[in-house]
């Protein structure tokens, strides 16, 4: 009996060492407060509904038209760069775009205007694409950035979204020009960078004074010169140092430039660099008020929107007319001899007389000079 007893309290605390196991190893069931919520398949991540640090999608961006914090521009976006640059092109529609001039090749081959115009390095600015874009030259001068600096080193400016900026280097490189030489800054009172006289220059030039209007002011016209020289003074007023009008007026600018193509620059300077006066030109059209002023280079300026691929879209060139060119209609309109059967003029940078006459041929020479160089416009 006692042995038959102790067998059963053997097996009974056996049987209590299973079931503890077998508790022991059963799965507990999760706690809401000590345990982590695993999302099923249904249910958002807290990563996803946070925000993400990445920025969205461009078409999920707000822009200045689809904002509904800030109201949408009150210009044209795709042209011009301010409400302020829109109006000043609006404002200027009616003025005139001044268009450079070619030369046709017999009018060139008699009078050796490219030849002339070489010694300065400036040839290739007679030498132009015979298009250009009207509209998109309105839009570079009316965005021109900075308009009231006077730098005739840097010119910048947006075209169809895309900027377009003009140092001498680029307009050098671009229109085949020689840029050497200090600054020419066209300010309302000519300064050159050497010292040199508008009367000696006149003097050396063969031209003449003469009293205009009733105040009788002294001053120079561009046909009291050779005939030469009256053509490149033309050309000046086009593809130099554009002006609408007063063509026959010589500005100080004009006497100055022909006088160092004719006898050279001297010793003092390196060269008269065209891109330098290009700039300035621009920058002076820039500074100008809305609707006072008319707009040049178109040519030059289509070369270059060309060159640094500005998106034309649907902007149509315009050719150039027929007078554009220099030919025999442009000189008889000028008083200049077409008879090309005659003597080629001689390509020697001195006038056509033999003998010079000295600086000052009027009576009261120094008085009469003095009162020239105040009237003569730039």
């Amino acid at each position: 009996k006692i042995i038959r007893f102790l067998m059963n309290v053997h097996l009974a605390f056996g049987i209590g060492i299973v079931a503890r196991t077998r508790r022991s190893r059963a799965p507990t069931p999760p706690s809401s407060s000590t345990e982590e919520h695993t999302p099923s398949l249904h249910e958002e991540s807290p990563e996803e509904e946070s925000p993400s640090p990445e920025p969205p999608p461009r078409s999920r961006r707000k822009t200045a038209s689809t904002s509904r914090d800030e109201p949408p521009p009150d210009y044209d976006t795709t042209r011009f760069t301010s409400l302020e640059n829109q109006q000043w092109y609006e404002a200027g529609l009616d003025k005139e775009i001044i268009i450079e001039k070619h030369l046709a090749p017999e009018v060139d081959a008699h009078y050796h205007i490219s030849t002339a115009f070489k010694r300065l390095g400036w040839e290739n600015i007679l030498q132009l694409p015979k298009h250009y874009y009207p509209t998109l030259v309105r839009e570079f001068y009316a965005n021109v950035e900075n308009k009231e600096s006077h730098s005739g080193n840097l010119i910048v400016s947006w075209v169809r979204g895309k900027r377009v900026a003009l140092t001498r280097e680029t307009l050098g490189h671009f229109v085949k020009l020689k840029d050497e030489g200090q600054d020419i800054k066209l300010t309302k009172e000519f300064k050159a960078r050497d010292p040199w006289q508008v009367g000696e220059a006149v003097g050396r030039l063969k031209g003449q004074y003469r009293e205009r209007g009733t105040a009788k002011k002294l001053t120079v016209y561009a046909d009291s010169f050779e005939h030469r020289y009256h053509l490149i003074f033309y050309l000046f007023a086009f593809n130099v140092v554009p002006k609408k009008s007063g063509k026959r007026e010589l500005r100080n600018s004009d006497l100055y430039f022909l006088d160092k193509m004719m006898h050279g620059v001297g010793v003092q300077l390196t060269g008269i660099p065209l891109p330098s006066i290009i700039i300035s030109y621009m920058r002076t059209t820039a500074r100008m008020r809305a609707g006072e002023t008319c707009f040049g280079f178109p040519r030059l300026l289509s070369l270059i929107f060309e060159k640094v691929k500005v998106p034309l879209g649907t902007e149509r060139a315009i050719v150039t007319r027929s007078v554009e060119e220099v030919n025999t209609s442009i000189l008889k309109a000028l008083g200049i001899p077409t008879d090309f059967g005659a003597a080629l003029v001689r390509d020697t940078g001195e006038a056509s007389t033999s003998a010079q006459p000295p600086p000052h041929t009027e009576p009261q020479a120094e008085t009469r000079e003095a009162e020239a160089q105040q009237a003569l416009p730039l």
